[in-house]
This record gives structure tokens, C-alpha cells and sequence, in this order.
């Protein structure tokens, strides 16, 4: 959190303070995004181990962090360019870790 405020762009009041997040709303997000992991990785990948799944993930994650914090870096001032350049990271990790326990779990059967 203090990365991303230090980071941010001019706009002001963006972030929210930790005690102030909605909790509901980034765990059915988090959900939201393991869910479209395991429907890639379960439907068109065949993904069904741990280092399948990190790789996976990590590539998905880099994508989509690269996606949405260019846009948002080209169209808003919510973060500067570092923190365009350094979310994308961010999320490949989050990713990649999330990607290999789904292949992991798809490969149980």
C-alpha cells in the first residue's frame, strides 16, 4: 500500500486507508479473478500441474497488469510511470502463485 501511495499520480483521496478498504468486495474479486484461471487452465490449457500453472499465471497476470496499468497510466492520474511499470509485477506474482495451486489442484484426479 505505501509503495502504490507514494507512486500515485496527481489525482488525490484515490486509495483508500487499510482500515477503510471493502473486504467483501477484493475477496469476490480475488475470486472472480482465480475463477477465470481455472476456467482457462481447465477448459483450453489442460494445465494440471504446479509449474504448468505458475508459468501460466505468471504470463496471464503480466498481461493483464501490463493491460490495465498502461490504460489507466495513459488515460488517468491514478499512478505515475513507475507505478505503471511496477503493478504489472505485482500482479504476474500474484498470479503465478495462484496460477500453480489451481494447476496443482486440476491435477489431483
Amino acid at each position: 500500500m505505501d509503495f502504490y501511495q507514494s507512486n500515485s499520480g496527481s489525482a488525490t483521496g484515490v486509495y483508500r486507508a487499510d482500515n477503510d478498504m471493502i473486504w467483501w468486495s477484493l475477496i469476490l474479486g480475488n475470486i472472480c479473478q482465480a475463477y477465470l484461471l481455472v476456467y482457462i487452465f481447465g477448459n483450453w490449457a489442460n494445465i494440471t500441474t504446479f509449474a504448468d500453472g505458475l508459468k501460466g499465471g505468471a504470463m496471464i497476470g503480466l498481461i493483464m497488469g501490463l493491460a490495465y496499468s498502461l490504460n489507466m497510466y495513459g488515460t488517468s492520474n491514478l499512478m505515475n510511470l513507475t507505478g505503471a511499470l511496477v503493478d504489472p509485477l505485482v500482479s504476474m506474482v500474484m498470479m503465478a502463485l495462484t496460477g500453480g495451486v489451481i494447476g496443482f489442484m486440476l491435477g489431483r484426479d
